[in-house]
């Protein structure tokens, strides 16, 4: 494989379809900050409350799908 020479301080994984960026996605990151951050949907809206999430998982998992139900979602992009 070969590589460019270019490195990068920070990457972000998302799923492009519905990001908008408003402003530096960075920006409230501490320099040498090296963790992994995590951001997750409202969690007011649950799995089950959401046509298209619950409808992905009944067809994942079929009548197993009440049991994550109440969880909150989490978008793998």
């Amino acid at each position: 494989m070969q590589t460019t020479g270019r490195q990068y301080e920070r990457v972000q994984a998302c799923d492009i379809r519905d990001v908008a960026f408003q402003a530096d996605p960075f920006e409230s990151v501490p320099p040498g900050d090296d963790a992994v951050h995590i951001f997750q949907e409202d969690a007011s809206m649950t799995i089950g409350r959401c046509g298209t999430n619950s409808g992905w998982i009944r067809a994942c998992y079929g009548v197993a799908a009440h049991k994550v139900a109440a969880q909150p979602i989490s978008c793998s992009g």
